[in-house]
């Protein structure tokens, strides 16, 4: 009855689950630190610390790259994003400069310029060891960083630098990574299992597979999202609820009492190192320790359709180890 009430949950719950990789919902703010954003935010009119970067031989190649990434920018401005702010602004090319005006002596280079304009110090990074330069294009209320990609794509030596995308779709990766290992370690399990129990396999498995479904389809419907910490959890939860299965499996009716006490006092153990989690002030560790949590308990109460039915003959090995025991 209880398998097929969480079968029921899961085909309920699954089409609600959300996946969730963004990094920046997987730490608690910090006030005082969250306050300081707001404040530099307001100043730079950005709410998050996403620029261009762009890499050239030298200067000069910079500052035409940025006059042609200018031309690409405009139609984004008031849409895509309120503004920017580029070296090129200041200070045109040398190849601009002649065309803007006759030659009255050499061009005004960019190392003139920030003697003047200090504040061009911080859109330029110091040469790196190999040569060449990188300028840095401050972003002003970026709205859709897409419809900036598809703008600056193929642009030599342009790139968007979004720290927390990245670190988001790392995490993306791994979440798919962990999926991947978690249907690879039950299509493994299977045919060792089929090999041992025979008829009985299915059940054997089934215990685990329903634990490891249910449990992101009870936090879908509890509104918890679903990311790599969530994935990594059902790992451990499949592992977990194949040993809690195999014990109750390997058991005779006789000794049901010894298994059930064994089997819980293992799930307790794992609800303590690592289901207390879920209490954490950290969300993606919280939710790593809900979703363990839930995992071991559901496996902890299906282990027991693993068990010999009543009446069914205990496994050969099984009986054997039985006698053994009484003649000793």
């Amino acid at each position: 009855g209880m398998a097929l009430v969480l079968a029921g949950v899961a085909l309920v719950g699954l089409p609600f689950l959300r996946v969730n990789d963004d990094i920046r919902g997987m730490q608690p703010p910090d006030s005082v630190l969250m306050a300081e954003q707001a404040r530099v935010s307001a100043l730079l009119g950005t709410a998050t610390p996403r620029f261009l970067a762009v890499s050239a031989p030298d200067d000069e190649a910079a500052l035409r790259t940025e006059e042609a990434l200018q031309a690409r920018l405009a139609p984004l401005r008031g849409k895509a994003l309120a503004g920017w702010q580029m070296p090129a602004a200041f200070v045109p090319s040398a190849a601009r400069q002649a065309e803007n005006a006759a030659p009255a002596g050499p061009p005004l280079t960019l190392a003139e310029a920030r003697r003047v304009l200090p504040f061009l110090d911080a859109l330029v990074l110091p040469p790196a060891a190999g040569g060449g330069a990188v300028h840095l294009v401050a972003l002003e209320k970026l709205a859709d960083p897409a419809a900036l990609r598809a703008a600056i794509a193929g642009l030599t030596g342009v790139r968007l630098v979004d720290p927390a995308a990245d670190f988001s779709q790392v995490l993306a990766r791994y979440r798919e990574r962990a999926v991947a290992l978690l249907v690879l370690s039950a299509a493994l399990m299977a045919p060792v299992l089929l090999g041992r129990y025979r008829r009985r396999a299915w059940r054997v498995l089934a215990a685990p597979l329903l634990a490891v479904a249910a449990t992101p389809a009870l936090r879908a419907l509890g509104g918890g999202g679903f990311s790599f910490f969530d994935a990594m959890g059902l790992v451990l939860t499949l592992s977990m609820g194949v040993d809690y299965a195999v014990f109750c499996a390997e058991g005779t009716p006789a000794r049901r009492n010894v298994t059930a006490a064994g089997v819980s006092l293992a799930a307790a153990t794992t609800l303590l190192s690592f289901g207390i989690l879920a209490a954490s002030a950290v969300p993606a560790v919280r939710g790593f320790g809900l979703t363990l949590a839930i995992g071991i308990t559901l496996s902890w109460l299906l282990a027991p359709l693993a068990a010999p039915a009543s009446g069914e003959p205990a496994p050969h090995w099984a009986r054997l180890r039985e006698r053994g025991t009484a003649l000793g």
